[in-house]
Parts: C-alpha cells; structure tokens; sequence
C-alpha cells in the first residue's frame, strides 16, 4: 500500500469545517447574533425566522452599530473587538469573542449585514455568499444592526439531511429566546416564526415581571428565592415547589453563568438533589438559576459554542449551588395547594424580601384580589376533630381552610425520617428483637444479589442478616416495629422496590436512601386501616414535626390544602 502524502488543507474546505462547529443548526445562529446584539449594548432585539430558521434568519438590534471600516472586517476570520491580548482570555464579560461566528454563517448561507454606527449619517450593507464579498453599498437606516442569514447550509446540503424535524428546530430557537428574555428583562425580545408572533416582551422590565410573561403566573407564584453568596460567588435566582415539578428534565430548567446561558448536566443534577426525598423520582424541578464568579475564576472557552462551562474550583461551586437551594426549600411551606399562594419578591442588595401584601402582577389582574401567605408549620391541630374518610384520607380544619392528609404517605415521610436518622446519628440505637429460632429464607437470584450489597445498609438500620450459602440468608434479629411482621415477605418487597427502580448504578449513600424509603413504605399504615381520634391526630403531629413534611419518600404528597375561598367558589357563594 503507498503512503498517502499530506496537503495542506483548502481554505474553502477549512472555512466549512470551522463552521461545523460554531454552526450546528439554526439555533446557533441564532444565538451568536443574538450574543452580538447584546454586546453591542442592545436595548431592543428582534428575531424573525422563516421555516424554522433554515430559509431565513433576521436579527435586528438598536445597539451601537458598526463603522464601514468596522463592517468590512468583521465577517473575516478571527476577527474581534473583544480580545486584545491572550490575557483578555482570562477576564471575559462579553458574550461572543471567538471571531468566528459570521465567518462561519458567511461559509455555509448567504448572509447580508447593515450596520450604522454611532454618529454616522447612513449605514453600510454587505452581502456574501461562500465567504465572498459579493455587494457593498450604502444604506439608510437608524443606528444598529441587521443580519439576515439565508439558505442555511445551501452550500453543503448534506449537512441539511442532519437537521431535526423544522417543530424540533424551532423549538430550539424558542428555548434559547426564552433564555435570553429571562436572563435580560431590561431588554426587549420579539421573536417571530413565518410572521406568527411566538415571543414579545418590552424592555424596562423586573425579573418577576419577565418571568411571569414568559413562564405564565401559575409557575411564577410557585417559585421560591435562591439568595447565597461566598466571598466573590455569588447564587441568585429562583426553584420551584415540588407541586409545580415536570416530568420532563428538560423543561422549565433555566442556569446562567455570569449572564451566559449554560446546559450542563451536572448543574441540574446538583439541583435535582438538592430536593432529595420532596419528589417523585420521575419528576423534576423548575428552576431560574444565575450563577456569579470571577471572569478569572471561570473557564468558557472549551466548547465551541460557549454551552458549557468549567470553573477552576468546580466541587465548591456545586456545594455552594446545592447548599443555597436547600436553604431555599427548608425556609418554606410547601404544602401543596391547588390554588397556590401568591408571592412576590423584591431584590434589595443582591436579597429577595417576601413582600407579603404583593402578588405576581398578572395574577393580581385576573384574580382582582389580596392574598398574605399563611405558613402550614405553624398550625396546631391539639383541639380539632379529624376526621377519616375511607379509611385512607385525614380531613381537619385550618385557619384558612381544610388540611387533607393521606395517611399512608403521611406515615412513611415519618418513618423514613425516624429510620435516616437512626441509621446517620450513632448516637441513636432502634431498638431490636431477636428470634428464639433464626429465620432461614431463600431469593432469586437478582433479589439475593442486591440484598448482599445492601447488607450493610440493612445492619445499620437494625437488620441481622447473614448469607446462608447459595441463594439463601439467616435473620437473626429485626428492629422491634418488624417483630409481627412476616419478615421474608417485607425483606423480599423491599429488595425488588430496589431491583426494579434503583437498577445497579447509584451511590451509596443515593441507594441507602432508596432502601429506607422503600423500607418506610412497606411498613407504614395501608389505605383500610381504620385510625382512632387519638391516632389521627398524633399522626397529623408528628408528620408536621418531621422536617420535611410536604411529600411522602417518593415525592407524592402527604397533605394538601384546600382554602376557604376555594370552597367558596365551588359552592358559587363568591
């Protein structure tokens, strides 16, 4: 076989695969230009798209524009007005400044930009086609700029045959919109689709004014302030309620990195876990999340498109984040409530402040009323009659209303707390019972696996169980609350709660976790169990007494609430 010589590569044939990468598909287009109007100190953005972005993309913006001379070099590659030196790296506050951007669109689409810059009296347009200047001229216009990108990859169609279905391409465009108008409500965003208004938003706006235009007043009256700083970093924003949580990991989860809109795994997964035991496992939180650190201290270069991001002490970062949202949610009610308490938060001096006779603006328009949250941990319920309906739900008067108790879920988010904290304090014992006869049983295959690797999360909590050669194991002991139990039967629940859910990947402390909860589940009181008046009410006590109260193990809830002025809708008596 001959050796193949090498060539230098064609610069037509380098302008593509630079391209490649900086211009994966509509969207980031879409989102360089719009990087480039917010550096050119943009007070008004307009986006307009055609079939999705792949026949026509046009960004205008009333920033402070271009020179000619300006113009003529910025399509060029490596062009910049951000970066001066190789220390500028290192200390960066603008969006774009790879220099790549409009070359690269210029090397796949026909792109034509107008510009006028501050002071001058008309404005410059150049076309290009195939990284060629194929017209200049001027033109009139106000200050500012217009890109308009054509026939996206006309001149590498395969890289069309790529593109997902035009609704998934222009949903992309939408969500990366939605990132800039919640990042910048001082600024204004219109986004248009085929003529079709999708996104309009005026500028001058608070973020909760913002967020409610673009979210919708239902989450925005369910978010909670995320308020945290460690010398120069810096956690703002907002979490959802687990009432408000999306099956999806993907929707309604907003993270900026010094105004930079960030997908990262690792940043939802810290978040995530932040809420521990308050959510069903297949569900996951809202969030609007702007992380603040020193330009020098962050590292935004190593990826292409500037969508992920890397911090030179990353471990302090992800404890800072997950330790600011659990503060967030140990510092309120989360009852869930089918008409949500309406809340308001004003930042004064980098804090959000409850403004307890506020409401979200648009919500205030429909419901033409006043509502001064109430917090469900300070109700006492020593006195009341509880009342139990099919034998499963608990039913009380509040203050406000009336307080709904599952019973079932109430009694597990208690005894999964009683059994975490035995089995993380050593200073707590459970007390055990131990069988006159050991107990021999035997388990498939896969159960009998995962018991051996849960042995000793099982010890901990006050299980003493040995292998018995084979698929078999000896109890010697159970913690007391299990003596009546039939002990096979609620190991062998337990085990396939663990097999089927949990599969074999989590950490330990992660499936020690998941163990108790499927453990409190399997103990705790059924649906048909019939409670006393007495019952009932220390049932409802120690569950507002647990710590986290609002949902069982597995993020269903234990309580809801139902207000007065709920029931006098229903009731048509308002």
């Amino acid at each position: 076989m001959r050796e193949k010589h090498i060539k230098k590569i064609p610069e037509e044939v380098v302008s593509k695969i630079a391209a490649g990468e900086v211009v994966e598909r509509p969207v980031s287009v879409v989102k360089e230009l719009v990087e480039n109007a917010l550096d050119a100190g943009a007070s008004h953005i307009k986006i307009d798209i055609f079939k999705s972005g792949t026949k026509r993309i046009e960004v205008t913006d009333d920033g402070h524009g271009m020179s000619k001379e300006n113009l003529m070099k910025s399509f060029l590659p490596h062009t910049t007005s951000k970066l001066k030196t190789e220390k500028d790296l290192h200390a960066l506050y603008s969006y774009g400044f790879r220099g790549e951007a409009l070359a690269s669109m210029a090397a796949v689409a026909r792109v034509t930009i107008r510009s006028r810059g501050v002071g001058e009296e008309s404005g410059t347009e150049v076309a290009l086609f195939n990284s060629e200047v194929k017209l200049t001229r001027s033109v009139g216009m106000p200050q500012g700029t217009t890109v308009i990108v054509e026939e996206l990859f006309a001149s590498v169609p395969v890289r069309k045959k790529f593109l997902s279905a035009p609704r998934t391409e222009a949903k992309k465009i939408i969500e990366m919109v939605t990132y800039f108008a919640l990042a910048h409500p001082h600024i204004g965003f219109v986004l248009n689709h085929n003529g079709k208004n999708i996104i309009q938003v005026p500028k001058g706006q608070s973020f909760l004014e913002r967020t409610d235009r673009i979210l919708g007043g239902h989450l925005t009256t369910n978010l909670m302030p995320v308020s945290f700083s460690d010398h120069d970093y810096k956690i703002m924003g907002f979490v959802g309620t687990p009432e408000i949580a999306f099956k999806s990991r993907t929707v309604r989860q907003y993270i900026f990195v010094n105004g930079r809109p960030i997908k990262q795994r690792e940043f939802t997964k810290t978040i995530r876990g932040a809420y521990d035991t308050l959510l069903d496992p297949h569900r996951n939180p809202v969030f609007i999340i702007f992380i603040q650190v020193p330009p020098s201290e962050l590292d935004i270069n190593i990826h292409p498109r500037k969508e992920t991001v890397r911090f030179h002490r990353h471990r302090q970062v992800m404890k800072l984040l997950e330790f600011a949202v659990k503060r967030a949610l140990d510092e309120h009610d989360l009852t869930f409530r089918n008409n949500p308490v309406i809340r308001e938060y004003q930042l004064k001096e980098n804090v959000w402040y409850l403004n307890d006779s506020g409401m979200a603006l648009h919500t205030a328009e429909v419901l033409r009323q006043q509502i001064v949250p109430w917090d469900m941990r300070k109700q006492r319920f020593d006195e009341k009659y509880i009342l139990q309906i099919h034998d499963l739900y608990l039913i009380v008067e509040t203050e406000h209303g009336v307080l709904l108790v599952d019973q079932h879920a109430a009694h597990e988010r208690i005894l999964y707390e009683q059994f975490l904290e035995a089995f993380t304090d050593a200073r707590i014992s459970t007390p055990s019972f131990a069988f006159e006869e050991a107990i021999v049983f035997e388990l498939p295959a896969a159960e009998a696996a995962t018991l051996e690797a849960h042995l000793e999360t099982f010890a901990k909590l006050g299980f003493e169980i040995e292998p018995f050669g084979g698929l078999s194991f000896k109890v010697n002991s159970v913690p007391d609350i299990y003596r009546d139990r039939n002990i096979p039967i609620l190991i062998g629940e337990v085990l396939h709660d663990i097999v089927v859910n949990d599969g074999s990947g989590k950490k330990v402390d992660e499936a020690t976790k998941r163990t108790i909860s499927y453990l409190a589940c399997r103990t705790a009181i059924k649906a048909g169990d019939p409670l006393s008046q007495d019952e009932r009410r220390d049932l409802i006590k120690k569950l507002l007494q647990t710590k986290t109260k609002y949902t069982c193990p597995h993020g269903r809830p234990a309580m809801i609430e139902l207000t007065k002025a709920e029931l006098e809708r229903m009731f048509r008596r308002r």
